[in-house]
């Protein structure tokens, strides 16, 4: 079996690239793929990143038929077991190295999880993290779009058919991230933060109640966008509530971009390098807070 199956390597960093029809297989023989459902699966509202958030805080509560999750791929089982065996998740055909058994369905049940999408140009990546601090441990899973871009939409054209699995230790959380980002130098600075004072607001639009469309203000502001993050962080507390957050950024001739999307409005704010890493460990130490908190008091 592989070196580090189940725990990081010397690197602190575990990596298994398969295709999404072996990641169908082996998430359905963990019994894991509703809870972490196929990487292959895209939806157009994910991709738009800031651009759906703006359109959902402005749209009234209304019924929804929820993302498309289309039919499950067609599968040569033994030739996908097969692929798990190389890439040491398997043992051999029909059973998983208990090992990573063991990591991969812990993260499926992982109650702090993070969705970070991002793209650069035409091309996009979509990743899921579960991170298990008890464990000391992290899991991410990410695929690669081709995108359709224009400034008013986002559109997946294709999935690559390969998903990459990544095992890495909880404390480095920030390196995870900062690795499926766009490499540059403005999105993946070390984590700093930006002062109120140096903050710059570079648009602000109020949301009129039931307006569904983008107002042109935040296109000016947001047009020719060559790189675009939007991160997701749900965190599940005791009695079912949870801690919640959604960032989204985009890297312009202006600079780096923060889309600060609220209920009644919406304001882009320049931020300075460092920002985005600063941002992510600031709300997974406040929401590491909240959870320990409530199981104190529980």
């Amino acid at each position: 079996m592989a070196e580090g199956a189940g725990r990081p390597e010397s690197d602190g960093l575990t990596i298994r690239r398969i295709s999404a029809r072996a990641m169908h297989v082996l998430s359905e023989a963990l019994g894991t793929l509703s809870a972490r459902s196929d990487a292959a699966v895209t939806t157009t509202d994910e991709a738009a990143g800031w651009r759906s958030a703006v359109v959902a805080a402005g749209a009234q509560p209304q019924e929804t038929s929820g993302a498309a999750q289309g039919s499950a791929p067609v599968v040569d089982s033994d030739a996908a077991w097969d692929e798990l065996v190389r890439a040491g998740l398997a043992t051999a055909r029909g059973t998983v190295d208990p090992r990573w058994a063991q990591v991969l369905r812990g993260a499926a049940a992982a109650d702090h999880t993070y969705r970070v999408v991002a793209r650069q140009g035409e091309l996009g990546t979509a990743t899921s993290i579960s991170l298990m601090p008890a464990a000391g441990l992290g899991v991410s899973v990410t695929e690669r779009r081709r995108l359709q871009v224009t400034d008013a939409e986002v559109v997946v054209a294709a999935v690559e058919d390969a998903v990459e699995i990544a095992l890495f230790r909880a404390k480095d959380l920030w390196g995870a991230v900062r690795r499926v980002l766009p490499q540059v130098e403005q999105v993946v600075a070390d984590p700093a933060p930006t002062l109120p004072r140096d903050e710059v607001s570079v648009a602000e639009v109020d949301l009129a109640a039931g307006e569904t469309r983008i107002p042109e203000m935040l296109h000016e502001a947001l047009a020719g966008a060559q790189v675009e993050v939007s991160l997701g962080m749900l965190v599940l507390l005791e009695d079912d509530r949870s801690v919640s957050a959604q960032r989204h950024w985009a890297l312009t001739d202006q600079g780096l971009l923060e889309v600060r999307v609220r209920p009644t409005d919406v304001e882009v704010v320049r931020v300075e390098p460092g920002a985005i890493g600063h941002e992510l460990v600031w709300i997974t130490t406040g929401a590491l807070q909240v959870q320990s908190e409530g199981r104190r008091s529980a």
